[in-house]
């Protein structure tokens, strides 16, 4: 295969399979991510019962700004 006959599989159909398959690839992702907050936490009652406390919105932002900035200050501790 010549240096031009690849880049036009890259800019046809090859394009579109790779479009195709980094979305399958998302979607399974995202659906191994609700699985594991389904196991860690016990299911669909227990998930809605974490978010119950934060009913006011500002105070939601303030814990999701404070639990951000934990977690980020952890993971520079852990990679210097």
């Amino acid at each position: 295969m010549s240096k031009k006959q690849c880049l036009n599989f890259r800019s046809g159909w090859g394009a579109s399979l790779i479009i195709i398959a980094a979305v399958y690839v998302l979607l399974v992702a995202v659906g191994v991510v609700g699985k594991g907050f389904n196991l860690t936490f016990g299911g669909r009652d227990s998930l809605a019962s974490l978010f119950e406390f934060a009913t006011n919105p500002l105070i939601g932002l303030l814990v999701g700004i404070l639990v951000t900035t934990i977690l980020q200050s952890f993971n520079t501790c852990i990679t210097t």
